[in-house]
């Protein structure tokens, strides 16, 4: 048996994971979200992954889901927003990273309720073929700590705005 030493980050996470943890966070948000239907959406997420022989999806194809996860917990809500940035289809240069935070966080306006949702950083900041360090590890937490102080400073003074990473 394999000793329990190893990388932390082996175990590949997949856009189908992504999505599924999407759901989990969006639910706990929510607060009134229901488990049964969080666990329909859960079904159709494996019924999808299990039919698809590609772990990534296409960008826009992943983009549609992320939409509709969302759609999916804030059906009710007219004064709701969300803006998703995967950051494996861009530049994740501290410079280039705020460009895509402040962009993406101008899209939320000043709607009441919104969600920021960041994905694929963690891929985004490890090159292929390379292990995860603990320098890297250091670079991946101050980015979120980038992300989310960006977000909050650029944030109108009466919105609720939540930042999620998947």
């Amino acid at each position: 048996m394999g000793s329990s030493k190893g990388n932390p980050t082996k175990y590949k996470i997949d856009d189908y994971t992504r999505l599924t943890n999407l759901n989990a966070l969006v639910s706990l948000l929510e607060k009134d979200g229901g488990c049964d239907e969080v666990r329909q959406l859960n079904i159709a997420l494996e019924f999808l992954r299990a039919n698809d022989p590609v772990a990534e999806m296409a960008p826009i194809s992943f983009e549609h889901c992320v939409s509709q996860v969302v759609r999916f917990h804030y059906a009710s809500k007219l004064h709701f927003r969300h803006a998703h940035w995967d950051a494996r289809r861009g530049e994740v240069d501290p410079l280039w990273l705020r460009a895509c935070i402040l962009d993406k966080v101008a899209v939320l306006g000043n709607h009441p309720c919104a969600l920021l949702i960041v994905s694929g950083l963690r891929k985004a900041l490890l090159p292929t073929g390379r292990r995860w360090t603990q320098h890297r590890e250091r670079i991946y937490r101050e980015s979120m700590l980038m992300i989310e102080s960006l977000a909050a400073s650029q944030a109108h003074p009466e919105q609720k705005l939540s930042v999620l990473f998947i």
